[in-house]
């Protein structure tokens, strides 16, 4: 409530060098029926109070969307500055070298770095002669017509 504090401003309405009476000065009737009126004049001043103000209630629904909103649009900043630098740049070859990580030969069976010991050095000879295999017969057709790659080893 201490930011709550209206602001008063005043100015003079009427013409302070009318001629007929300054401030506020007018006539007006009330009619009972055809020949009755009672006519009042009214003068003195009148005071018009207007109060002016920014107030706000905080709802849980559009804070939602705005936040929901947000995160969509960091989403997208990063996708977008991602297609900049590795696609638009003059050194994309750099960023898309640090960006992704190249992983060959047998490094590319290993879990974390290191050789795992749960896959022998006879079933890591297997998986190799396996995507040999695919490699050979990467351009081969299905059944459809369609080409087919499988992915690559790279070495």
């Amino acid at each position: 409530m201490q930011n709550c504090r209206p602001k008063y401003h005043f100015r003079r309405l009427d013409n302070p060098s009318a001629k007929i009476a300054p401030g506020w000065n007018f006539r007006y009737s009330n009619y009972f029926g055809n020949d009755i009126r009672t006519l009042y004049k009214a003068y003195g001043i009148l005071f018009v109070v207007t109060v002016q103000g920014k107030a706000g209630k905080f709802n849980f629904i559009p804070f939602l969307l705005n936040l929901g909103a947000g995160m969509a649009l960091l989403g997208i900043t990063t996708l977008i500055c991602d297609i900049i630098v590795l696609y638009c740049m003059k050194d994309k070859v750099l960023y898309r070298e640090k960006k992704y990580l190249v992983v060959k030969g047998q490094d590319a069976y290993a879990v974390g770095g290191e050789r795992s010991a749960s896959v022998t050095d006879d079933e890591r000879e297997a998986i190799l002669q396996d995507v040999e295999e695919m490699e050979a017969g990467a351009d081969e057709e299905d059944e459809r017509g369609a080409r087919r790659r499988s992915p690559t080893l790279i070495e």
